[in-house]
């Protein structure tokens, strides 16, 4: 059995090329470095607009939108007239705008013109009650894709896979959806194509903080709906998946946790130190000796008692989520050459073989050759 295939491509709205206006930078001019000015986002206005059938209303995810905040909200119509009962929530760094849905077409008026907005359907019957994955990712190769899934899969009993490309150039979304598709164990994928900036990484000075928008809008746009009623959700990138060290499903942990999370501590992975250039997760057998220590990420319920606080990259529920303890049953494994940006130098390193990892792939090619007889 196949896994149910959806691709979709976010179509929002952003201020024309040849329109002056934009949004105002969020550092001072002695910190805007070319890296910021080439990948700061300082156009789009929406990146998405759904329909909410239950709550009867339009959920619009946007950037922060600072200094174009007021434009945007004036500027919204359904059938030409003025939205009703508007609800805007502004978070550090994406913004929700949502408003009785009267079934009409949805225009943003801007001073320079008009915008048609498309708004789609929700997701949220495609992953209801399945343990599912949201990740956002660029160029890395199908067959990493395909093994960090599988991992999944094999492990802890992954169904579902929400997949946010950002614009890769090395394959099309639908050659995406069908390699996770051709996974077995998998029920449903949904492929998002997402057009828009992630924005810049470079390290400001003054406690200033990277305006990246994109990644905390899409991870609470999937709380907010097309995650809203899966079973767990498990946040991770392709360079990372999570070792079962008691045989236990981290799904099945968050579902009984009294918070609705289970905190995945990581440490880095490497591949041979022989290894030179980016290597698929599977290569990454061996760690460092002393340990290299990751940031970690998590898995827990939409609906839990921390995620109605918000998910973030590293925590769920923000601040409160820091209070929650590492679950000594799970390790997360960044594999540190697994990225397409990232090369192996492990020269500084006393690198050990880790067994536990050479064993959970040796599981996984044991299943899938039995599947094959």
């Amino acid at each position: 059995m196949t896994a149910n295939i959806e691709i979709l491509r976010l179509r929002g709205a952003a201020i024309p090329k040849t329109v002056a206006l934009r949004r105002v930078p969020t550092r001072p001019s002695n910190e805007i470095t070319d890296h910021y000015r080439q990948n700061y986002d300082d156009r789009t206005l929406i990146y998405d607009a759904v329909r909410l059938p239950k709550e009867r209303r339009i959920l619009l995810t946007a950037p922060r939108l600072l200094n174009l905040s007021n434009s945007v909200t004036a500027g919204l119509r359904q059938d030409g007239h003025p939205v009703r009962r508007l609800r805007h929530r502004v978070f550090p760094k994406f913004e929700f705008l949502s408003f009785s849905d009267k079934g009409g077409a949805v225009e943003l008026r801007m001073p320079y013109g008009a915008h048609e907005i498309a708004v789609r359907p929700s997701l949220a019957d495609r992953f209801h009650g399945l343990n599912c994955v949201k990740t956002l990712s660029q160029n890395n190769p199908l067959e990493w894709i395909k093994d960090w899934a599988t991992f999944h899969v094999h492990h802890h009993g992954l169904e579902a896979v929400l997949f946010c490309d950002n614009g890769s150039t090395e394959y099309t979304l639908e050659d995406l959806g069908k390699t996770l598709a051709s996974i077995r164990g998998l029920r449903q994928v949904v492929v998002l194509g997402v057009p828009y900036r992630y924005g810049p990484r470079d390290k400001p000075g003054g406690g200033l903080v990277n305006p990246m928008f994109l990644q905390l809008a899409l991870l609470n746009l999937a709380r907010r709906e097309a995650l809203a009623n899966a079973r767990a959700v498990l946040n991770a990138d392709v360079d990372e998946v999570t070792l079962p060290l008691s045989g236990e499903s981290m799904f099945d942990a968050a579902l009984r946790a009294p918070t609705g999370a289970v905190r995945l501590a990581g440490d880095y992975a490497f591949p041979s130190s022989e290894a030179t250039g980016p290597q698929s997760p599977r290569t990454h057998l061996w760690r460092a000796d002393p340990p290299e220590v990751s940031t970690g990420k998590w898995c827990a319920r939409p609906r839990g008692p921390l995620s109605r606080f918000g998910w973030h990259v590293h925590q769920v529920g923000g601040e409160l989520g820091r209070l929650l303890r590492d679950d000594p049953r799970f390790a997360l494994v960044h594999c540190w050459a697994a990225a397409p940006h990232r090369s192996q130098d492990t020269s500084p390193r006393t690198l050990r073989a880790d067994p536990s990892l050479a064993q959970a792939w040796a599981a996984i090619d044991q299943s899938t050759d039995r599947a094959a007889v």
